[in-house]
């Protein structure tokens, strides 16, 4: 247990203890009785008691707050995980929409339109690009074999598109995706682009391609 005492009193304010004073020699400085305003009795048994509790209550605290954030953490990484194709085709189609009209667009369109169609469940099974381009002409009432004969040879021939050709891109890309969302509901879309399975297995294809050239 430890008491102190405290005191106010304007009799002890004129007291100064000098450097050469001893415990011994300031206490026969005092006024006697020293007057005395307040009195604490500190426990330090319970003192430490309640500094322990505290303690392990900030422990317990911190643990909580690790487990909510680790559990906020897993759940966004879940949700990114399945907004990954939503986000890939957003990347996709942004860029072949804004390309300049040329190769490079010519690239970028067959990329976002590739990964679009597989998203929706349109793999090109064992058949040629033209002969798959003829098939989803035949579905959906586009004219997707023109644009892989033109990229194909673009691909091939490392010659760059003609003017007529350039200026066909982007009303082709437009009218295309505009097509195939009118042939195939809201609701199907968006279940086929919260299946990452595919996505991956696209870009597995594609890996797999970059590497047999």
């Amino acid at each position: 247990m430890h008491i102190t005492a405290a005191s106010y009193a304007e009799v002890l304010k004129n007291i100064k203890a000098t450097s050469t004073d001893s415990v011994a020699s300031i206490f026969k400085k005092l006024t006697q009785p020293v007057p005395v305003d307040e009195i604490k009795i500190i426990d330090e048994t319970a003192a430490k008691e309640a500094a322990n509790k505290e303690s392990e209550n900030s422990k317990s605290f911190d643990w909580i707050q690790f487990a909510k954030r680790a559990g906020m953490t897993i759940l966004f990484l879940i949700l990114l995980m399945f907004l990954f194709p939503l986000i890939t085709w957003i990347i996709f189609d942004t860029q072949a929409r804004s390309a300049i009209p040329g190769n490079k667009k010519a690239f970028l369109i067959n990329r976002a339109l590739s990964f679009y169609l597989n998203q929706l469940g349109f793999k090109n099974k064992e058949k040629s690009p033209h002969e798959n381009a003829l098939s989803l002409d035949q579905q959906f009432g586009t004219n997707i074999t023109t644009f892989s004969d033109l990229y194909q040879q673009i691909k091939y021939s490392k010659q760059e598109a003609s003017e007529t050709e350039k200026n066909s891109m982007q009303p082709f890309y437009k009218s295309t995706i505009k097509n195939i969302k009118e042939k195939i509901s809201l609701s199907k879309r968006t279940v086929a682009f919260l299946n990452i399975n595919r996505s991956f297995q696209f870009f597995k294809k594609i890996k797999i391609e970059t590497n047999g050239t």
